[in-house]
């Protein structure tokens, strides 16, 4: 029987050939919930377009990428070097990812708001040279003025609400129930637990069995 592991990697390249997207956002996500940043450097970070320019960048060319190669590689190392048990590290990743697209979905509306809200804020500190020295010494990470101006032609783009998108995003959350749901299925649990963990020890009824007999 397969381990979890490679049956989730398995539904995450599947998941790639039905939706880019959504795999990017898994990873993504997964990244930062299993402690990947930082560990693992990132891909396809472009420069903003120059000022006045409406940026069409995607969120992966703004700040970079991590490939599913880089993710799969951080999942065995979580459970075959760090030791974390595989069903929990599978199940909780899963689950985590589901509920942030439902996030998404329900706080569709909010979410924009939020956008736009980010976009005022860089583009103050875009007018305003001495705000943009109290962020960079805040925040311990200095960016430029026209650095800023980008983030915020980029969060004012994003922060566009749209019927298609909300769909979109409905889609995403559809087809990661759909290709991930039957790895996480209690009766595929039970029979992972039973073939790879106890030994074939567990019965139908979930009952220990002697396995001498």
């Amino acid at each position: 029987m397969k381990r979890l592991v490679d049956e989730l990697c398995e539904a995450l390249e599947l998941t790639g050939r039905r939706d880019p997207n959504v795999q990017y956002n898994a990873i993504a996500l997964g990244m930062g919930l299993l402690g990947g940043y930082g560990k693992y450097p990132t891909e396809g970070k472009l420069p903003p377009p120059p000022p006045g320019a409406n940026d069409k960048r995607k969120v992966g060319q703004v700040w970079g990428h991590h490939t599913f190669d880089q993710f799969r590689d951080l999942l065995h190392v979580v459970i075959d070097d760090y030791g974390l048990y595989e069903e929990f590290v599978v199940v909780s990743y899963v689950r985590g990812i589901e509920d942030r697209f439902e996030m998404v979905v329900e706080g569709y509306a909010k979410g924009k708001a939020n956008m736009r809200e980010m976009a005022e804020d860089f583009q103050t500190l875009a007018d305003d040279p001495e705000k943009l020295a109290e962020w960079n010494a805040r925040i311990g990470k200095p960016m430029t003025m026209m650095e800023a101006l980008g983030m915020a032609d980029f969060t004012r783009t994003q922060g566009q609400a749209s019927m298609s998108e909300l769909r979109e995003r409905r889609e995403a959350l559809d087809l990661w129930r759909e290709i991930t749901g039957p790895i996480i299925d209690p009766a595929h649990l039970k029979d992972y637990l039973n073939s790879r963990v106890l030994g074939g020890r567990l019965d139908l009824d979930g009952d220990e069995t002697d396995a001498t007999k």
